[in-house]
């Protein structure tokens, strides 16, 4: 059996969002592929981003999210060194994180 290389799992993870054109479609997805515990996770990390792109400081965004700071600045990291799409996909939308 062939191992699974990270640029497959992650072609086979887009073709696959790619694929559900209702939210309720991807909702469900999401809901069968991860965990409660790795949902929190993902929401956590999109919401810090959200505050961070807002100009909130690390202690706001600790206390607001009750997370670490390290959890923080991995966040921030990420949008300072990624490929920029937390920023698409957090452009535009509306609401207090």
């Amino acid at each position: 059996m062939t191992e699974t290389t990270l640029t497959q799992a992650e072609e086979l993870l887009v073709d696959s969002i790619l694929k559900l054109k209702k939210r309720s479609d991807l909702k469900d997805f999401l809901t069968d592929l991860l965990t409660p515990e790795e949902m929190l996770d993902l929401g956590q990390r999109l919401r810090i981003a959200k505050l961070i792109l807002k100009g909130k400081t690390y202690e706001y965004i600790t206390e607001k999210v009750s997370v670490s700071t390290t959890t923080v600045s991995k966040v921030a990291q990420a949008l300072k060194h990624g490929e920029g799409g937390l920023e698409k996909a957090l452009e535009g939308k509306r609401g207090d994180a």
